[in-house]
Formats: structure tokens, sequence, C-alpha cells
């Protein structure tokens, strides 16, 4: 299989900066500022403008001087209304040069645009056919041996859509509710063409899951990306795949009746006792009750969950095994059957 087509989302990257032009007409929607408690000064660190036109833009300051500038953008958001279609590396750089050179009119940068750093990189592609939505993100987030921000949350940030996060700060990958995402943009958003794109996208987002992995400074500097000259769409595929398998996004996610067979006839030699006591703890955290079990016991429980390889949202219903793959970027049944390959 060829994979999934793969491309770029947010971007941030910056530098320094040799003077400030003129701040007068920015739009500032955040301004950091410390105080001395000895004389009561206030001092700036960061100002946060928007750039017209889209994206937004960081001042730093040193002492009383802005030395540095970053910009932070959704470029396929800046270029069609919407960052449902991803882009190419080659559509995103013009982009980003027209935001750099929107931001020179607010700052004079110290290096060519080639030499800025890259402090942030979005990757991200779709899985479609997702019609098992709950149950995968749920059994996903408490998959055993993946503790990191694996809770399963509506997430603000994306207009409540269902998502499931999981990884470092540094280096993270989510997966979301895509057309939930889509729905609260078309409510919310302010601009005509963002909220017209957001409209039109409706139906071709039912039953997608995205998944984004975003990539900070030193996870970028790992696979060779420093700088927009070094730029480059294949080393962040190749993070994007890896990352996926690593954060067990692939995992199979048993129903209701695979966790009972599971967990009775795993190759294993716990006792019968411990095997049925496990699926009773699994069932009674899955109804967020109070287990009646010393500390250590649950312990020795959630070490046996581990080892039988189940989890209590395990118990969600009884939907077939199921899971997402990569290579035709959809949902796949216990059957075999795939679904909603395109």
């Amino acid at each position: 299989m060829a994979g999934p087509v793969v491309g770029i989302d947010t971007m941030r990257w910056g530098g320094p900066v040799r003077a400030v032009e003129r701040l007068d007409d920015l739009k500032i929607v955040d301004d950091l500022t410390s105080i001395d408690l000895d004389t009561g000064e206030l001092s700036h660190k960061k100002v946060v403008g928007r750039i017209p036109g889209g994206g937004t833009m960081w001042l730093y300051y040193e002492g009383t001087r802005i030395t540095s500038a970053r910009i932070e953008a959704s470029l396929p958001k800046v270029l069609t209304g919407s960052n449902f279609t991803l882009l190419s590396l080659r559509d995103a750089l013009p982009v980003m040069e027209r935001l750099d050179a929107k931001a020179g009119r607010y700052v004079e940068w110290a290096d060519p645009f080639d030499g800025r750093h890259i402090y942030r990189a979005d990757a991200a592609s779709h899985f479609s056919g997702v019609t098992h939505r709950d149950h995968l993100l749920r059994g996903l987030a408490t998959a055993p041996g993946y503790p990191q921000r694996s809770a399963v949350r509506h997430d603000r940030q994306r207009g409540g859509a269902m998502s499931l996060t999981r990884g470092p700060t540094g280096r993270s990958g989510c997966l979301y509710d895509k057309q939930g995402e889509t729905l609260s943009r078309s409510r919310r958003a302010r601009s005509p063409r963002t909220r017209e794109a957001a409209q039109r996208e409706l139906a071709i987002t039912k039953d997608v899951l995205r998944y984004e992995l975003r990539l900070r400074s030193s996870a970028l500097t790992k696979i060779g990306i420093t700088t927009v000259a070094t730029l480059a769409l294949e080393p962040l595929a190749a993070a994007h795949q890896s990352c996926f398998h690593e954060f067990g996004f692939g995992l199979e996610v048993a129903g209701m009746n695979e966790v009972v067979h599971k967990a009775l006839h795993a190759d294993s030699k716990l006792t019968g006792h411990d095997r049925l006591m496990t699926l009773g703890v699994s069932l009674a955290e899955f109804y967020n009750e109070v287990v009646p079990l010393s500390e250590e016991s649950r312990r020795k429980y959630r070490g046996l969950q581990r080892a039988l390889g189940i989890a209590p949202s395990d118990f969600a219903s009884v939907a077939p095994v199921v899971r997402l793959d990569y290579d035709t970027g959809a949902q796949v049944l216990s059957d075999g059957g795939v679904r909603g390959v395109g």
C-alpha cells in the first residue's frame, strides 16, 4: 500500500530581528509583562499580535528591546479558509513566505527567509469510514502501556470535538473527530469565508478521524529539520507514520464479548480466580465504581489487566474488534472488511 496522503497544517517559524518598524496598527491580542517587586516597574516579556490575512506573531523582548519574532499559522486555513485539505510543501512554502513578508511590515528580520528557525510543524492525514469512533477512541485511551496524556476529552481548542492526545509535549499525536471540529467552526467562524468553507465540508468529514502529529524544535532537529531551508515533507511523513504505531493508534479495540474471551483464554499462568477478579475489577472501573480493595490489590489488578491485554473501556459496547489501518487510511472491522477506503 502507498499509505495515506500526509500533508502540512500548522507551522511556526521565526528568528532574530534587527529593529521594530511600527506596531501601532498591529492588532495585539496578548501582552505578557512582569513586575519588579522592589521598584514596581512593569516590563514586557512577549507581545502577541494578529497578522492581517491570517496568522499570529509573537514578539519577544530582552530588556526593553524586541530581539526576536515568531509566526504561527494554519497554512491551509490561510490559503483556503479551511484546514481540511492539507498542503504539500510546494504549496505551503509560498504561504509561509507571504506571511513572513507581511510580518516584515512590523519587524526587520536579521536573516533571510530560508534561515528562519522552524519551531513547530504539524503533519496530518485522515481516516475515513470510522463508524465506531467513541468505542475506538475510548479503547485506545486505556490501552495498557500508553499512560502519557491518554484521556479522551472534548477538546475546547477544536470546538469540543472528541479527541485523544498521546505523547510528550515536544512530539505528540492526536486523533480527533473532524466533523465535530468542522461543525463547531461553521457555527463560530467570524469570517464568512471560513464559515462557508466549513459548511461545505460537513458532508465529507462525516465518519472522519484526523490524525495529527505535532513536532516541536527538539523533535524536528532529530529528523534534520531546523530552518526553512531544511524543511522537507519526507521526514515529516516518516515521523507521522512511526509515531502512529509508537503511540498505539493502530491497536485493535475489542468489544465486550472479545474482552471476556481474552481474559478467560489468554495464554497466561494466571489462575481462574485472578482472571475472574480482573474482569470484575475492570467492569467496576468502567462504571466508575469504587472497588472495595486495598491500594496494593488495585495495583495488582492493574498489572493483571496489562498482562491479559484488557482495559476497562473494553466494556463500552459489544462492537466488533476495530482498528485504524494506516496504509489504507480507514477503519477495519473484525470481519476483515475495510470501510471507507477512498
